[in-house]
Formats: structure tokens, sequence, C-alpha cells
């Protein structure tokens, strides 16, 4: 490893691409941007029985989401500590809060206001008080809660804590062992993370709610993120090399994150190994888009210009989309087929609906409230890491 410690005086930055341009007074990493896009787009796709293929392997699209995030929040810890020779747990923790809180909180609110309207004509509450709470208290991926798919912000909430907690102990050591044990403990839990859901498929029946939500079984997607967000900051012969197998590594994380989509639950050995083998694959594909300029502006011609936009564009509004898009079917698609609406439609036209009705949706709610409370963060809670390598981030992380 190219920097044994973790020298408070080390601002530079290692060499790592960027297809980023002005948009507003911050950069956006479009490459970035548009994994965040393709790991929506498989989420929509997994919530509708569209195209049976892709529904079964767009789950996959949760561990690309946890491979950027381990990559970009460690890199706003990992910038933080370069420049200043220490972090503000506080402030991060509060600045993530600002982030993610507002909207959740926002959708959690009108669901149990319209569940309320509902009841008063039908006499039926949809939600125990303990699939509330959960919900309210970020649990709801150990107890079950009023949605099915916020169990990953849950997993993403736990992450926030724990690295902070891990890098501010860490910080806390002599500074000769952090670079070792860093990586060391990140590997540890990607190696446990494994073992874990084959001690889980053996002591238990197979259930949503205990084989694929608790965060200690799906913490190796972020460790990887980590772990990539580590060694491109601390060791630029590690980004040189990649650079210099980047089409290797594209190749090997497509080829992974298809064989893990592809695999189910019916074997320990499946069942263990398919996130894992799932995550690796993202974290070449998305190291790959990161340290070899050319490759990306490769996909970007292959894809076209007007598509790789639109993908971008979802990328930035992901977040909203992802909180919203199960209100809208349950709500919004689920009153169209009530009414029967939708009844004689094609299920093509169907998808198309709740594709674009959940994108919409999405890009509105980031704009009422997700956009509005992060100019508030920035004001409130002013960020005192500069940038991620090689490039700015606007704030919507």
């Amino acid at each position: 490893m190219d920097n044994p410690v973790l020298h408070k005086a080390d601002i530079s930055e290692p060499v790592c691409f960027s297809d980023s341009k002005k948009t507003g007074e911050k950069n956006r990493i479009h490459q970035l941007d548009f994994l965040r896009g393709i790991a929506i787009i498989l989420v929509l796709f997994n919530h509708h029985a569209l195209i049976p293929w892709i529904q079964k392997r767009g789950a996959s699209g949760v561990d690309l989401f946890f491979v950027l995030s381990g990559y970009l929040v460690s890199g706003l810890l990992f910038s933080e500590y370069k420049r200043f020779g220490n972090i503000r747990p506080f402030l991060f923790l509060a600045r993530r809060a600002l982030k993610i809180y507002p909207g959740f909180y926002v959708l959690i609110f009108v669901t149990l206001l319209i569940s309320f309207g509902k009841t008063l004509f039908s006499g039926d509450w949809p939600y125990s008080p303990g699939s509330i709470l959960s919900e309210l208290t970020f649990t709801q991926n150990y107890f079950g809660g009023m949605y099915v798919h916020t169990w990953s912000l849950a997993v993403e909430a736990h992450f926030y804590f724990l690295i902070v907690l891990i890098i501010t102990t860490l910080l806390k050591m002599n500074t000769q062992k952090i670079s070792a044990i860093l990586p060391a403990l990140l590997i540890t839990v990607i190696v446990l993370c494994p073992i874990f859901r084959t001690i889980t498929f053996n002591i238990k029946p197979y259930d949503f709610w205990t084989h694929f939500t608790p965060t200690h079984l799906r913490l190796d997607a972020l460790a990887i993120g980590v772990l990539i967000s580590y060694m491109v900051h601390f060791s630029p012969k590690f980004v040189n090399y990649t650079g210099r197998k980047s089409i290797q590594l594209l190749i090997c994380g497509i080829v992974l994150s298809l064989l893990g989509s592809g695999s189910d639950s019916t074997s320990a050995a499946a069942y263990a190994m398919c996130h894992t083998c799932k995550a690796l694959g993202f974290g070449a594909i998305v190291l790959s888009f990161l340290v070899n300029q050319p490759l990306a502006d490769m996909v970007k011609r292959f894809t076209g210009k007007f598509c790789y936009g639109w993908i971008c564009r979802i990328g930035f509004y992901s977040y909203s989309i992802y909180l919203w898009h199960m209100f809208i079917i349950k709500y919004v698609l689920g009153f169209l087929h009530h009414g029967e609406y939708l009844g004689s439609v094609d299920n093509r036209l169907q998808f198309l609906i709740y594709f674009l009705v959940s994108v919409l949706w999405g890009i509105g709610a980031a704009k009422l409230i997700e956009i509005p409370f992060l100019s508030l963060r920035d004001r409130v809670f002013k960020r005192r890491a500069v940038t991620l390598p090689a490039f700015s981030i606007r704030q919507t992380e």
C-alpha cells in the first residue's frame, strides 16, 4: 500500500477521472449518476412483472446502491480527514439525517394520512403499531414495516453510524495501525456476511424479513464500496493499475453481477454467496467507471447521448424515486385498478404508466422536499470536506 500512514498533511488526491461538468455551482460525477440511474431502473423492474427475467434480477439494484453509497459516503469522511486531520461525527451524521429523513418522514406521514381517511370509510386500519414504530425508528429491516422497500434505508442509516464509529475509533488509535486495520476490518466484514447468511439459512426457514433485509446480512456490499473508496483515496498505484485493467474489471463485474443476480435461495451456498457476488461485480463496475474516462465515454456513446443523459437525470433523483415508487404502486396504481381503469390495459402500458409516474413523482418530491432541505442543510451544517477524489459532488450525498 502506497500510504501506510494516513498523514494529516496529505491532501493530494489520486489520479481518478470523471465525466463531470458544471451543474450549477457544483460538479456532478456523471458516471456514478448513470450507475444510480441503472440501479433505480432495476428496482422499478423488480416491482413489476413486465419481464420475469429482469424482475428476478431487478433486486440487484439495491446491491448496486449499497456499493455506491459505501464508496461515496466513506469518501466524504476520507476527504475530510485528509484535509483537516480529523472528522466531525456530529456534523457528518446531521448532514446525512437531513438527506434521508425529511423525504422519508413525509412519505410515512402521507401514508398514515391516506390510511386514516380510508379507515373512515372502510373501518380497516392496515398497519400495526409495531410496523409504524419500526418505520419511525429505522428498525423495519428487522421487525417489518409499513412498506416492503424501506428496509434498505434502515441498512443505510445503520451503516452511517457504524462507519463513523469505526473511523473515529481508529483515528484515536496509533495512526501507524490505521492503514492496516481498516482494510482488514472491511475484508473481515465481506467474509463474515456470507457466513452469517449460511448460519441463518440453516437455522430458520427462508423468510424475507429474516434472510434478506437484516443489516448484518447485507453489510458486505457497503464494505466493498468503502474498501474501493479507501484504495482510491490512499493508493495512487492501485488507481493506476486498475486504470490499465479497467476493461477486464468491467467484464468481470458484469459477469459476477449477472451470476449473483441469477442465484436463488434454494441452497445455502447460493443464498450465502449471491449478494457478495453481486456486490463484488458492481464494485468492479464502479471502479472501472471511475479510473478510466475513455471507458465511461465509450459507454456513453454506446448508450446514446439522449438515453445516457436521461439515465443520469433519473440517477440524480434516484433517492426520491426509490422512496416513493411503492407509494405509487400501492395508492396510484391501486386506485386505478380498484376503479377498473386499468383492467383492460395491456401489461406493457401499465408498466409504462407506473414507470413514468414513479419517475415524475420522485422528481417532483425531490424538488419540493429533498432539495430545499439540502439547501437548509448547507446553510446550517456547512460541509468541511472539499472534494471526493478528483471531482466535486453536488450536495445530493
